[in-house]
């Protein structure tokens, strides 16, 4: 219950209080700490757990190696890895899976993942999926199509997942030709009409410079979310398409959908693109007022608007009012302009 209102300190008070921990009462702790980011304090939990003569099952793993998700995380996936080795818990497919998705996740190198996935104890739908997924992760198109084709070529059935982690990385290097080929079997497979299949044939098109097919995708929805939105601003603001991609902002803000953070980092970026800055400007006060705190990479969007803009004094001006520390994003976008101008 402690650990639902994110209260830490109650929570490891109680659990200091009981005297005679299970592993229930461990993995309850160690779960609380993953809950709530805290994957250092849950890895020393885990060590004291196993020290206390306590074996921790496939839920505490998976609860653990599901936590991780960076470059920073290697070495605790590692560990848990191991220990899970040692513990006979390798031919478990579930913790299988999940091996190979957090090794994707947390900077695996090509040779290392390709050794996780020949761990698998199963070929299926749900581990060809986890390796399409840790290819897709890793951004490697030619193998997470290599693997989806494989599937289809021995009569694995692809899902809703398969397609989720294909789109997400066919718009970086495969050809148009490929995308539509993708979106015919999406057609085929009656998921044309899932909103996140959509959301993701969209982002596909925006990143291959396909504006006219991801309009239509846009247009051909019977209901759009903010992701909808987020995904065909994208489209313009990736390609240089400033002024676009404000009258596309402009139109969603006519509609029931409320832009989030992520909108507004895209419009404002755009807008600096093409040296909209009062507009910029006015989009970032609009998004200070009314829907949320700015984060730091907001900050950073604006400084980088100034500087592309020759605007130097008014971005440190700028930088110097943040009221938060400015990260190296900030610093960043105020060097590169020095170097501009």
């Amino acid at each position: 219950m402690y650990w639902k209102c994110s209260n830490v300190d109650d929570s490891r008070r109680i659990f200091d209080e009981i005297s005679d921990k299970n592993a229930v009462v461990w993995t309850s702790m160690i779960t609380g700490y993953t809950q709530n980011q805290q994957t250092n304090i849950a890895m020393c939990m885990i060590k004291k757990m196993l020290v206390s003569g306590h074996k921790a099952d496939s839920i505490t793993y998976n609860t653990l190696l599901s936590s991780f998700s960076n470059i920073d995380d290697m070495i605790h996936c590692e560990q848990i890895h191991c220990s899970i080795i040692k513990q006979g818990l390798d031919s478990d497919v579930y913790l299988a899976v999940t091996l190979v998705t957090v090794y994707s996740k947390c900077g695996s190198s090509l040779q290392d993942f390709h050794k996780i996935c020949a761990t698998l104890p199963v070929k299926n739908k749900i581990t060809c999926n986890a390796i399409v997924a840790g290819f897709s992760n890793m951004g490697n198109v030619e193998k997470a199509l290599g693997v989806f084709s494989e599937m289809r070529q021995i009569g694995i059935d692809t899902d809703f997942f398969t397609i989720s982690s294909i789109l997400k990385v066919i718009g970086v290097m495969s050809t148009f030709k490929e995308g539509k080929q993708i979106h015919g079997l999406i057609v085929k497979s009656g998921h044309s009409s899932n909103i996140y299949i959509q959301n993701g044939l969209i982002s596909m098109y925006a990143k291959s410079g396909n504006f006219d097919e991801a309009k239509w995708m846009f247009t051909s929805m019977v209901e759009h979310d903010t992701v909808s939105w987020n995904s065909l601003l994208s489209c313009y603001a990736q390609h240089g398409k400033g002024k676009e991609a404000v009258e596309v902002f402009e139109e969603m803000r006519n509609t029931k959908v409320k832009p989030d953070l992520t909108t507004f980092l895209i419009v404002i970026s755009a807008c600096g693109h093409v040296g909209l800055v009062k507009k910029g400007l006015e989009f970032f006060e609009l998004m200070r007022s009314n829907y949320g705190s700015p984060k730091v990479e907001h900050y950073a969007c604006i400084v980088d608007l100034y500087s592309r803009a020759g605007f130097l004094d008014e971005a440190e001006v700028f930088v110097n009012r943040m009221g938060m520390e400015a990260g190296p994003e900030v610093y960043k976008a105020l060097l590169s302009a020095c170097r501009v101008h």
